[in-house]
């Protein structure tokens, strides 16, 4: 029989590795694998089991700093016939940082914002500026596997139980496409940007922002000006930009109208045939991705610079580069020509690739095979 073994769950990004957990659990019942959680501290597993206690002492007693050096690493292995393969899965928004320590190591690394090519010029925020990789990716790029990133929220990582009704709030019951295409973001300006002598271009939004100035815009600057695209289109066509900045004005507009409580998110997409996808944040890919999927709901993108595990097939639409272009260097024209000639949908095609390639179960899969062909 298969092992599979998770030693250490950073209790900082604790919900972001649910969505392997959950897959896990689930290989276990189909009796795929042994599955076990088992943290090397007794205040891990303490908090593991009750996490609102954690953030309630994280919030009220301050007991936990801000690590210098985050850990965004869930580490674990596999074992069969008494052989061992070590492995971690990386959650880092930022697809060109690595834990470098760790990828030095005999190990397989998951990488949930991996690039969709790890080159020695650097990752690309714009033709222009590409931050290097450290020297100890380069060496070890081999390595690295690209893998992905879903959303459950469960305070008790070893409930199954909670787990799945976690993952069920996804679903949408009797699925209605009246709407051709939709945008929801949090706002049209991104982070106030700070200079440093010495910044840090791999965590600190602000310091990409000051040290590059105006070399670059931030995606969401672009996200406002597609979401005023999309609303000039017609009534099939559905634009929120909730914090709204205008020029010239310090104070931003809230559009609390626009607000979608997170309880009903995917049943708005799911009226929807696309969503739009504008990469921000390192040019990640965002949770936005898996919603809309879920519901049958495919995106429509600027051009990706990360992969996920598999090939995005008629789920993923892509368009222009954007992300950290500057506004004026973005082709606006071929964008508009994109919005206006999106194809057909197959919504039950849209769904069927969830459950065959995204889905916790197929993830984790994944994440076990690859272990597992590794040994062989």
């Amino acid at each position: 029989m298969i092992k599979v073994v998770i030693t250490d769950i950073p209790l900082r990004y604790f919900f972001y590795y649910q969505w392997l957990i959950l897959g896990l659990y689930e290989l276990e019942l189909k009796k795929e694998v042994q599955f076990s959680i088992k943290p090397k501290s007794l205040i891990d597993l303490f908090f593991l089991r009750n996490y609102k206690i954690y953030l309630g002492a994280r919030k009220y007693f301050k007991l936990f700093k801000e690590e210098k050096n985050p850990d965004y690493l869930l580490k674990g292995f596999v074992l069969k016939n008494g052989r061992r393969q070590d492995f971690c899965y990386d959650i880092a928004d930022t697809p060109y940082y690595f834990n470098v320590d760790y990828l030095d190591l005999d190990i397989i690394y998951f990488k949930a914002q991996c690039p969709i090519e790890i080159k020695a010029g650097g990752f690309e925020l714009t033709p222009e500026i590409k931050i290097p990789y450290h020297p100890v990716v380069l060496k070890n790029k081999d390595k690295i596997q690209p893998s992905m990133l879903g959303p459950i929220a469960s305070f008790d990582i070893y409930s199954y139980k909670l787990l799945l009704e976690g993952y069920n709030k996804l679903f949408v019951n009797n699925i209605q496409k009246s709407g051709k295409l939709m945008c929801y973001f949090g706002g049209n300006k991104g982070p106030t940007p700070e200079f440093s002598y010495n910044p840090d271009l791999y965590l600190n939004e602000l310091h990409i922002l000051g040290y590059f100035g105006k070399q670059l815009n931030h995606p969401n600057e672009k996200r406002g000006i597609a979401a005023r695209q999309i609303a000039a289109m017609g009534n099939r066509y559905d634009s929120r930009i909730i914090k709204e900045f205008t020029e010239g004005v310090a104070a931003p507009v809230i559009n609390q109208q626009a607000f979608i409580p997170l309880a009903d998110y995917t049943k708005h997409i799911s009226r929807f045939n696309y969503n739009l996808n504008i990469s921000g944040f390192r040019k990640s890919i965002p949770f936005r991705f898996i919603y809309s999927f879920s519901v049958g709901t495919a995106i429509i993108t600027d051009k990706l610079s990360v992969k996920w595990y598999l090939p995005f097939e008629s789920e993923v639409v892509e368009t222009v580069e954007m992300g950290y272009l500057p506004n004026t260097a973005v082709d606006w024209d071929a964008f508009n020509i994109s919005l206006n000639n999106l194809p057909e949908l197959n919504a039950t095609e849209i769904l069927s690739a969830f459950q065959n390639k995204w889905a916790p179960k197929a993830f984790a899969s994944y994440i076990v095979n690859t272990c597992i062909n590794k040994l062989n």
